[in-house]
C-alpha cells in the first residue's frame, strides 16, 4: 500500500471529528474485498474507489479513529499490497 494523506474535510463538530482523506493503491481485485471488511467496522471509513485499474482508492475516516484504521490497515497490508 502506498499511503497520502490530504487536508481534513469538515466533518463538523471539531478536530477530533474531523474527516481524514489517506489514498492507497492496492491490488486491484482486493478493493471490494477492502471495502467489505470495511463495512465490518461501523463507522471506521468509506471507501471510494478513484480508479479500479490500478488499484487507487480513497478513505475517508474521522481523525478520532486514525489509530484504530492504522492498525487495521496495518494487519491486512500483506495481502492488499501490488
Amino acid at each position: 500500500m502506498q499511503p497520502s494523506r490530504s487536508d481534513p474535510g469538515d466533518a463538523g463538530g471539531g478536530p477530533a471529528d474531523a474527516l481524514q482523506r489517506l489514498y492507497l493503491r492496492i491490488r486491484c481485485e482486493e478493493i471490494a474485498y477492502l471495502r467489505f471488511i470495511l463495512e465490518g467496522y461501523d463507522g471506521l471509513a468509506v471507501l471510494s474507489t478513484m480508479d479500479a485499474d490500478s488499484g487507487l482508492v480513497r478513505l475517508l475516516y474521522p481523525a478520532s479513529r486514525g489509530r484504530e484504521l492504522f492498525s487495521l490497515l496495518g494487519e491486512l497490508a500483506p495481502g492488499l499490497t501490488p
